[in-house]
C-alpha cells in the first residue's frame, strides 16, 4: 500500500514538474523570434506572432546572374492549416543598408506542410543579402467587404 502511495505521489510530482517546464516566450523573446537571422545573408521577418512556429525559412542559396546576385529560398508551412500569405523582398548591401526596396507584396498560398521555393534577383551590383517579410494579407477592401457582409 505504501509502495502504491509513493508511486502515485511520484507520478503526480512528475506531471507537475514537466508541466512547469513548458516554455513560454516573454514579449522580448517573441519579438526576437519574429526576426530570423540564422543565415548570414538572409533574414526572415514574420509580420504576425501567429506565424511563429508555423512558417520557417530554409535552404537559402545565393548565386550570380551576370553582375547581379540571385537568391533562392524556401518557405515551409509547418501547420496542418492552409495559409494565405504575402511576402516582400528587400535587397541590402554587405553592410546592411537597403539598396533595393520593393513596396510590392506578392500573395501566395501554402497548403498544410507545403514548401514553396521563391527566387529574387538584386538588380544592383551592391545587392548582397535579402530581407524577406512574410505576413497575412492586409487588404482593406476584403476586410471592409467582410464587415459589410456581417452587418446584413
Amino acid at each position: 500500500m505504501i509502495r502504491k502511495a509513493k508511486l502515485l505521489i511520484f507520478s503526480i510530482l512528475s506531471v507537475v514538474v514537466l508541466t512547469g517546464c513548458n516554455s513560454v516566450r516573454t514579449p522580448d523573446e517573441t519579438q526576437r523570434a519574429l526576426v530570423n537571422s540564422d543565415h548570414p545573408r538572409a533574414q526572415l521577418v514574420l509580420g504576425n506572432k501567429d506565424l511563429l512556429d508555423n512558417v520557417i525559412f530554409r535552404d537559402v542559396i545565393f548565386g550570380q546572374v551576370g553582375n547581379f546576385t540571385r537568391a533562392q529560398f524556401q518557405l515551409e508551412n509547418l501547420s496542418d492549416q492552409r495559409m494565405s500569405l504575402e511576402y516582400q523582398i528587400n535587397w541590402l548591401d554587405n553592410q546592411g543598408f537597403t539598396v533595393l526596396s520593393n513596396n510590392a507584396w506578392h500573395r501566395f498560398t501554402l497548403g498544410p506542410r507545403q514548401v514553396k521555393t521563391l527566387q529574387s534577383v538584386g538588380k544592383s551590383e551592391n545587392a548582397y543579402k535579402i530581407q524577406v517579410t512574410v505576413r497575412y494579407p492586409d487588404d482593406l477592401f476584403i476586410e471592409s467587404h467582410k464587415l459589410e457582409k456581417a452587418k446584413k
